[in-house]
């Protein structure tokens, strides 16, 4: 009974150690509630200016399509496919489409808005996403936005277009290199702005991923993982867009702006970016002619779902406004000029704040890039699997000399069983965490409820996480009590090998804490 007491007190003492780690890796900020809702003046999207009415209606003309190509540097050119109103007067207003993280190829991006817009008379045209400088880990979202500055002067240049009623639309991704067209490009005679991040990534994917992870109803203990992650520094991976500043240029924006966003989007910042987008183009320009819509989509401006999928329709009020507004700005209409307000929709509702970037602080311990978590963790297990290579190394050799431990004069400490305990339990501890995650990151980006996954899961980790703290404990105890026998010694090899799997192990249980296995 008093060893079973001495065993426990010694796992609780391990615990606390390990929450002490955990809440010093835990910066010192959270993620909070959104509350600053906007106010609508209208539920209805419709646009009207006093100088254009409503616009020329969708369907007027007929669409006529073909495809360019645009030299963009020496041996580096894009296709891009044109939209035209067949028959409509010259003069015409056109606009440039920039892909946002989804598509590629221009036959992939607005095969249905971009035609739907052309037939109410406005020229579009979709180029190919240059590829040569983009990848998962590599953006350069400046000499995107020079890229595409090419192909809007090409697009200028078509017979027909009105270069003085030329803008451009962006979507998602594509907004952050609007933003840096727009400040550079005065000549640009408009901006679409759709479901559009305007914070950095880092700050975004912390806002997004809380809100994913509330609406899945994860436990607040596996969503507390958020804000750790969002302060790694990325650069093992190169994700260096991951704090891509567009501020800066959003003070910059002198044009007619529409901004609009989809309120089934959970992923985007539905009203601070909104009011962000607008009072900066307000104070940073005096730029007071800024839009904004919702209306009951997804980030796509889809109808059907939430998430979006293959086959969802486009929100044809949508693609009306879009128009009715193109037509509006090419006809001068200036921010006291629209006859519709200019905050109107469906009411959205944020559910989280985006955070401030200088307000994403750190913790006293906290692990402050993926490299120093990725070594905690496989150098942890590295350790584990070279202590357990030296043991069985040993045991070979003893046995092969065929030695014994009662024809020793002094019996050797018996390690074995806490030593592979501890080893496997924080090995399988480890794999069992880092598989648990992964699927509940999966199911919550699904927006999918799982109870059994995510309840149940957090609580057999944890249940993991204090066998491993009895596994410590009854290491340390068996240590203990060889240092206090006399007759019991601790060969080399014993030595080596418990150091080893300790500080294996130790490193592991810190990144456990890091996850939060230990949180109270």
């Amino acid at each position: 009974m008093a060893k079973a007491a001495r065993l426990v007190a010694v796992a609780v003492v391990v615990w606390v150690v390990l929450a002490i780690i955990g809440a010093l890796m835990t910066p010192p900020w959270r993620l909070q509630p959104y509350d600053d809702h906007i106010a609508l003046a209208s539920a209805d999207t419709s646009i009207a200016s006093s100088h254009s009415g409503s616009g020329t209606p969708i369907g007027t003309y007929q669409v006529r399509e073909s495809t360019i190509t645009i030299p963009l540097a020496a041996g580096v050119s894009v296709n891009a496919i044109v939209r035209e109103p067949v028959g409509a007067p010259g003069g015409r207003p056109a606009m440039i489409m920039l892909h946002g993280a989804g598509t590629d190829d221009a036959s992939e991006a607005y095969g249905d808005l971009a035609p739907t817009l052309a037939s109410a008379g406005i020229v579009t045209m979709v180029p190919d996403k240059r590829l040569d400088n983009y990848s998962l880990m590599h953006r350069d979202y400046v000499a995107m936005a020079h890229d595409y500055e090419q192909e809007f002067d090409a697009l200028r240049a078509l017979p027909g277009v009105d270069p003085s009623r030329t803008g451009v639309y962006a979507e998602s991704e594509g907004t952050w290199i609007s933003a840096v067209m727009t400040a550079e490009r005065p000549d640009i005679a408009f901006s679409v702005i759709a479901g559009a991040p305007v914070y950095s990534g880092r700050q975004m994917t912390a806002m997004a991923a809380r809100t994913y992870f509330a609406m899945a109803d994860v436990p607040d203990e596996v969503s507390d993982d958020i804000e750790k992650l969002s302060l790694l520094d990325f650069s093992l991976v190169r994700f260096n867009y991951a704090d891509f500043n567009a501020m800066p240029y959003l003070d910059k924006l002198t044009q007619p702006t529409l901004v609009a966003y989809g309120t089934l989007d959970p992923s985007m910042p539905l009203e601070q970016g909104t009011k962000e987008i607008r009072d900066r183009a307000a104070n940073g320009s005096g730029n007071r002619n800024v839009t904004l819509r919702y209306y009951p989509v997804n980030h796509q401006m889809r109808l059907g779902s939430m998430l979006p999928a293959p086959g969802q329709q486009l929100d044809p009020d949508y693609a009306r406004d879009v128009a009715a507004w193109i037509q509006g700005v090419a006809a001068r209409t200036g921010a006291d000029d629209w006859t519709t307000p200019m905050a109107a929709g469906v009411q959205p509702d944020q559910l989280f704040a985006v955070p401030a970037a200088n307000g994403m602080t750190s913790g006293a311990l906290s692990i402050r890039s993926l490299t120093q978590l990725v070594v905690l963790m496989a150098g942890g297990l590295g350790l584990l699997m070279l202590a357990g290579l030296a043991g069985g190394i040993a045991a070979a050799i003893r046995w092969l000399r065929g030695r014994r431990e009662d024809r020793q004069p002094r019996r050797s400490i018996r390690l074995a069983a806490p030593l592979w305990t501890l080893s496997g339990g924080t090995a399988a501890a480890l794999a069992v965490t880092i598989g648990y995650l992964g699927l509940v990151s999966m199911d919550a980006m699904r927006l999918t409820d799982n109870p059994a996954l995510f309840d149940g899961g957090w609580i057999a980790l944890r249940a993991l996480g204090a066998a491993l703290a009895m596994a410590w404990a009854w290491l340390l105890l068996r240590v203990r009590d060889a240092l206090r026998t006399a007759t019991v010694s601790m060969t080399a090899t014993t030595t080596v090998t418990t150091v080893t799997t300790a500080m294996g192990a130790a490193m592991i249980c810190a990144a456990l804490a890091f996850w939060g296995l230990y949180a109270v």
